[in-house]
């Protein structure tokens, strides 16, 4: 009877994590090479704009921005899951700037072709955006 219910449990659960737009699932789609573009964050619909390069290679990343601390690309790892990316940061950094300028955590993504849109959403009224193009 236990055998019984967790074999259901088991098939619920694969058949649920299926149905359910594949969240958390892997994708096999990565960028792959250099990416040059604009890094802007949005706020009541204006905002600097900086030239940045982004280097991606097996799950890593590394960056550079042509303006100061806006945004901090800096080096980690990365992985993408179905419409998202996540960027873990592997730098140590100083106090002296906003640390949400640093590319870290979960972003949304769409790729196309040689073009490679990323932001995060802070609020009704803020986002981060990456917008790059393959070199």
């Amino acid at each position: 009877m236990i055998l019984l219910a967790v074999i259901t449990l088991i098939a619920c659960s694969k058949h649920s994590s299926l149905s359910s737009g594949n969240i958390n699932k892997v994708n096999d789609a990565k960028p792959d090479g250099t990416y040059s573009g604009t890094f802007q964050r949005v706020v009541h619909d204006t905002g600097a704009i900086s030239h940045v390069s982004i280097i991606f290679s097996s799950g890593n990343y590394n960056g550079q921005s042509e303006m100061n601390y806006y945004p901090v690309i800096g080096k980690g790892t990365f992985k993408i899951f179905s419409d998202s990316i996540s960027f873990r940061a592997s730098m140590v950094y100083t106090t002296n700037f906003d640390w949400t300028l640093i590319l870290s955590g979960d972003y949304k993504i769409k790729m196309n072709n040689s073009e490679l849109e990323i932001w995060r959403d802070y609020d009704n009224s803020s986002k981060d955006i990456y917008k790059l193009k393959k070199q």
